[in-house]
């Protein structure tokens, strides 16, 4: 749930540096309107690029202050956990090799990812671990298997139009007293989940797992940024390297 106290700041610190301008709107998706404040009308749009973006309008003659209270998925952000066999000693694994998916086999959907992708994850899983110091090897220490989810999920987003955040009421010059009211869209979006696996070889026991969670634009075909952030941000929680 996003603070509307912080919205209303964010918006105004962001409205200064656009552009006073409505034609601006013509690509945007939607449009809340968060109120006039000293005569002047602050928006928030939703873009397929940016998550929130403040855009600063023409002035506005009359005062009317609404605080928007709403919640909505992140359309960048990764959300990533991790967990570790806290009795294994990480600095003795020293190589590594990465255990490779055929498109249509085992946990790759071929109808949910394409070969295009799988390269991808393989590429950016080698040079997490390149970076931590790790050498690829054909007898590694640690196998590193991944597994790809791909869901279509709803989502229930509720917006409260109301005086100060939440109250049912609000007032306006000229309008007299009057009722808020509540917006609810049910939103469908595509969520994809990639699993990492590292083993280790010789006693072929999970020793780490990393899983990553991000809304994606199924109409695209090459996902590579999304699968570069998603990556990095997992690997960004693995703290362990080979101790020479």
């Amino acid at each position: 749930m996003i603070n509307p106290s912080q919205i209303v700041l964010n918006v105004q610190k962001s409205a200064k540096n656009m552009v006073n301008s409505a034609s601006y709107f013509s690509n945007c998706d939607e449009i809340i309107l968060i109120g006039t404040i000293r005569n002047t009308s602050y928006y928030l749009t939703k873009e397929p690029d940016f998550c929130i973006l403040a855009i600063k309008l023409k002035q506005m003659r009359y005062l009317a202050i609404f605080i928007v209270a709403f919640t909505f998925y992140s359309c960048s952000s990764v959300s990533v956990v991790t967990d570790y066999d806290k009795t294994v000693d990480f600095g003795k694994y020293k190589t590594f090799n990465i255990k490779t998916h055929e498109v249509g086999v085992g946990a790759v959907d071929p109808e949910r990812i394409n070969k295009r992708n799988l390269n991808h994850i393989v590429t950016n899983i080698r040079e997490q671990m390149t970076q931590k110091g790790y050498i690829e090897s054909a007898n590694p220490d640690l196998w590193i298997s991944f597994y790809v989810k791909v869901d279509t999920k709803q989502e229930v987003r509720t917006t409260n139009y109301g005086y100060y955040g939440g109250s049912p009421y609000y007032y306006g010059p000229y309008y007299g007293y009057g009722t808020g009211y509540t917006d609810i869209n049910v939103v469908e979006f595509t969520e994809g989940t990639l699993i990492i696996d590292l083993v280790d070889s010789k006693e072929n026991k999970l020793v780490w797992q990393g899983v990553g969670k991000k809304t994606i634009d199924e109409n695209k075909i090459d996902h590579g940024d999304d699968i570069r952030k998603t990556i990095g941000q997992i690997f960004y929680k693995y703290r362990f390297s080979p101790v020479n």
